[in-house]
């Protein structure tokens, strides 16, 4: 039987046998579906710097829920490509099965050369319907093909190195059939021609050369087909081949994307950091601000407390002031009553002050005819023993003096009101005048 499909690609049989338009990379080895929201995000993003606000908070946040979104994203793709891992290692187990059936017919082949044509034309048919068998299409899709692990990969090529080695020893057989099967129709036709050209055939010999004559357009045919076959396994090799190109790409493609997500967790780390540290600032700067409400509340309770304070002191200060000012109302009274008290003392003191100076003369002439009383006098005013032992005989001896007491007496009540207005040390130095005179 021919096989008569037509050879698929790589990414074909991973889609099902859909044929899909590859959009170029760009200049970083990464594809533009799958990056495309890393991009907007970092044009979004940003710049980092130290944060000292809510609305520092507030972007990092959000920046941290998009990488979370785009986080699940790729969780999802895993989960997905775990199954798909799931399916390829049941395959794979189903493949090494057939590598054991494949080692096994390789040895049994072992030199070409000794085998006969149906045994080759046999173990052929063999291993195309492995071959055949083994070209299922998968359903993993080439997104999904980023996020395989390394041992994926290698679990891949060496599948597809195992194809290539069933490919090629097909061919081998093939080649090696093709040329025996060559032999075979020089052989005949020399066989044929020297026949013809020796002798006259018979009848059965003629019956003979025309089944031989069938048994060659029979190897003919099987040579074409054959052919045909080996046209096919050689369309299979340069699909093999591509994809093993394709998939050096994707690992490559994979790495840049594992470093990519490595730089992403690195940066989120530190952001984490970062909104720690803001949370904490926030919380100290929380922790003073209720601290310092607590010393305003103190304050204003201290600043009312004053006020009122100062309330009563302004209260305090009126009542005074109110009564200096009734003080002072009653001293302008008072001395307006003293100033009219003086007004209508003062011809009575220009009285007394006549009286006073007739008084003084009046001393004076009795002063002089008795000396000997006069220093007593002076004496008196020194030391008062003297005047207790003295004037009691000298009044005694003197009745003049006794006469004048009553003028005396009469002159005193003006003295008397004029020590009352007169301070204390002037009365002072008018004694000590008095003394020196």
């Amino acid at each position: 039987m021919q096989d008569c499909r037509e050879p698929q690609t790589f990414s074909q049989r991973m889609r099902g046998g859909r044929q899909v338009i590859h959009q170029a990379p760009p200049q970083g080895g990464l594809r533009v579906h799958q990056q495309a929201p890393y991009q907007q995000q970092e044009e979004a993003s940003p710049p980092l710097w130290t944060p000292t606000s809510w609305d520092q908070i507030e972007s990092l946040s959000l920046r941290l829920t998009r990488e979370k979104g785009v986080r699940g994203k790729q969780q999802e793709i895993i989960e997905a490509l775990k199954g798909e891992i799931r399916e390829l290692q049941h395959k794979a187990k189903l493949e090494r099965c057939e590598g054991c059936e494949k080692v096994f017919l390789q040895m049994n082949m072992g030199d070409y050369s000794n085998k006969t044509k149906e045994e080759l034309i046999g173990v052929i048919s063999a291993q195309n319907d492995i071959i055949i068998e083994k070209e299922t299409p998968t359903t993993l899709k080439e997104e999904d093909i980023h996020k395989l692990t390394k041992w994926d990969l290698a679990r891949a090529n060496h599948r597809l190195d195992l194809q290539m080695q069933g490919v090629m020893t097909v061919l081998k057989a093939q080649e090696a059939a093709n040329k025996a099967m060559e032999q075979e129709m020089a052989e005949l036709k020399k066989h044929y021609i020297g026949e013809t050209t020796a002798a006259p055939f018979s009848l059965e010999e003629k019956v003979d050369d025309a089944q031989d004559m069938a048994g060659v357009q029979e190897l003919q045919d099987q040579v074409t087909s054959l052919k045909n076959k080996l046209e096919d396994e050689r369309q299979r090799a340069s699909t093999l081949q591509q994809e093993q190109e394709e998939m050096s790409m994707f690992e490559e493609k994979i790495s840049k994307d594992r470093e990519q997500v490595q730089k992403l967790n690195a940066e989120k780390l530190s952001l984490e950091e970062q909104v720690k540290k803001l949370q904490e600032d926030v919380y100290s700067r929380a922790m003073e601000g209720s601290k310092n409400t607590e010393k305003i509340q103190e304050l204003n309770d201290i600043v009312s407390s004053l006020s009122n304070q100062l309330e009563e002191a302004k209260h305090q200060l009126l009542e005074k002031n109110k009564q200096e000012l009734q003080l002072d109302e009653r001293m302008e009274e008072e001395r307006d009553i003293l100033k009219t008290t003086v007004d209508d003392l003062l011809p009575e003191t220009s009285k007394l002050e006549d009286q006073e100076e007739t008084s003084n003369a009046i001393c004076e002439d009795i002063r002089e005819p008795f000396p000997e009383l006069d220093s007593t006098l002076v004496d008196s005013e020194g030391d008062d023993s003297n005047t207790v032992k003295e004037t009691p005989g000298m009044i005694s001896t003197t009745p003049e003096v006794i006469t004048e007491t009553p003028e005396m007496e009469a002159i005193s009540l003006w003295r008397r009101f004029k020590k009352s207005v007169t301070p204390k040390h002037r009365r002072q130095y008018k004694r000590q005048r008095q003394r020196q005179d």
